[in-house]
């Protein structure tokens, strides 16, 4: 039966693409005219810097907010349940659109001191454009998911294991280095991966505010020439292309670490008396 099912699959799957092949309306002439053509380039490359920057800064965000919300204190705590709460909450969308209109809020970025006035101002609008709005609105966003998957991976590692390690006579920092990380890493890179692939994908939202993304560049062209299909279908292939590099760039990130055993080698020890080594500071 899985036979039958999984032929009917493959004939279907097979018509379907003979139909869209051949149908003249899905402009399979912007191909060979746009798919590497300048401003879609520059697109692509806009899309991997808003994604690769964002990334980072979103990790950084992540550990400081999950080290806050393990903390034993509880103001803290609550500025790291109050960011994630926000920034969890809140759509995308709504926080693109909010950063690129700041200059409502605020219309000017300065320093000014009592009795001295203003020191330094600039417009808000000359600082705050399209693509640092999208950098606000996506790391900020994303930071919130990261402190998520770094505190579950915190949170996986059994609290015995860190006792052990002390008990053993490692340090703090050794402890956290070699039983702690290596756990955590394990734990929350496939995550912090599929998170990558999405934070990709959702570069395309920063049309909405003109980012200069491969969708905005899209859009640009297809407003005057109207092959809308054409170069939106353009821009899939680009994604599926970017998207598909991703995943193979995760897979490799986890097979290094799942087999990296230098991440779970010990420490050089250093004797002390002739019964007893403890691990010498790294």
């Amino acid at each position: 039966m899985q036979y039958v099912l999984g032929g009917v699959v493959i004939v279907l799957v097979a018509l379907a693409t003979i139909r869209l092949a051949g149908d003249r309306h899905m402009g399979w002439s912007a191909f060979p005219n746009y798919f590497f053509s300048k401003p879609l380039l520059q697109g692509v490359e806009t899309t991997l810097e808003l994604a690769l920057i964002c990334q980072v800064v979103a990790v950084v965000i992540g550990a400081g907010v999950a080290a806050a919300r393990v903390s034993r204190s509880p103001v803290v705590t609550t500025l790291g349940d109050l960011y994630t709460w926000i920034f969890r909450s809140v759509p995308l969308l709504v926080q693109l659109i909010f950063w690129f209109n700041i200059a409502l809020l605020f219309p000017s970025i300065g320093i000014s001191l009592p009795g001295l006035g203003s020191l330094w101002s600039v417009p808000t609008n000359s600082v705050i454009s399209g693509f640092v709005a999208a950098l606000l609105g996506l790391a900020l966003h994303e930071g919130a998911f990261m402190a998520e998957i770094i505190r579950g991976g915190i949170l996986s590692v059994p609290v015995g294991q860190r006792m052990a390690a002390l008990a053993i006579g490692m340090s703090n920092r050794q402890a956290n280095r070699y039983v702690i990380r290596p756990q955590v890493l394990r734990v929350t890179i496939p995550a912090m991966g599929n998170q990558f692939v999405g934070l990709l994908k959702a570069t395309a939202l920063v049309s909405v505010i003109g980012g200069g993304d491969l969708l905005t560049r899209a859009q640009y062209i297809y407003s005057q020439n109207f092959q809308v299909v054409g170069l939106l279908m353009v821009v899939t292939v680009w994604y599926l292309l970017l998207v598909s590099v991703a995943s193979l760039a995760q897979r490799a990130i986890e097979r290094h670490f799942s087999n990296d055993r230098r991440l779970l080698a010990p420490p050089a020890t250093q004797t002390v008396s002739p019964s007893l080594t403890v691990p010498a500071e790294v």
